[in-house]
């Protein structure tokens, strides 16, 4: 299974060190609804629709709940800019469960993932949880480049590159929340291949990452 996170490149090592590996009770938390995003090549019919969008989130968040996007491209167009809102909000509903174990309604992840990616969203979180960790501090997403809109099948869709820096994300210890290390992962490349729903949504229908440094 391809994991989204820096800090999930150095799992495998984390779950050796972290023993205790029992998942919390379910506790439905409601969450609040993303900007709709990304879209399918064979959309299922019992797959959710967007929700109305929530408020715009805080422009100036704290230092552990960052993530860095670069600007708009100069001259983006209005599908341009809701592929890249698509992209920007599945990575910041991904972040929010893998930073937060007592959210336990994934239900979110949905509205911002379509096909193959509605389940790897949720198992990445799940592994997590197993392992008893979450993450803290914040990731850089640079070199970021847009691919060019095609249409397969009927459905439009492009493919978003770019260089994942998890250098400044750190493992907590969900137990007591204490730091176990920092991430102590290199950077990566990742390609998130977006598609256009029925809804009008764009949302990330599958994630790939490439070891290679960036």
């Amino acid at each position: 299974m391809k994991l989204a996170r820096g800090m999930l490149v150095f799992l495998a090592t984390m779950l050796a060190a972290t023993a205790c590996t029992s998942e919390p009770d379910p506790e439905p938390t409601p969450t609040p609804t993303p900007t709709p995003t990304a879209t399918s090549a064979s959309p299922s019919a019992t797959e959710p629709e967007s929700p109305t969008p929530s408020p715009e989130p805080d422009p100036t968040p704290s230092p552990t709940a960052f993530q860095s996007f670069p600007p708009p491209p100069q001259g983006e167009t209005e599908e341009q800019a809701a592929i890249r809102q698509g992209w920007e909000a599945y990575n910041h509903t991904l972040d929010k469960f893998l930073r937060d174990p007592s959210l336990t309604d994934l239900t979110e992840t949905q509205y911002v993932t379509t096909g193959e990616e509605q389940n790897r969203i949720m198992d990445e979180i799940a592994l997590t949880r197993e392992a008893n960790i979450h993450i803290g501090g914040h990731q850089l997403f640079r070199d970021v480049t847009f691919g060019e809109v095609v249409e397969i099948d009927g459905v439009r869709q492009a493919t978003i590159t770019y260089c994942c820096d998890p250098a400044h994300q750190v493992v907590f210890d969900s137990a007591n929340n204490q730091p176990v290390a920092d991430s102590g992962a290199e950077t990566f490349l990742v390609h998130d291949r977006m598609m256009l729903r029925p809804d009008s949504s764009w949302r990330v229908a599958e994630h790939r990452t490439e070891d290679v440094r960036c």
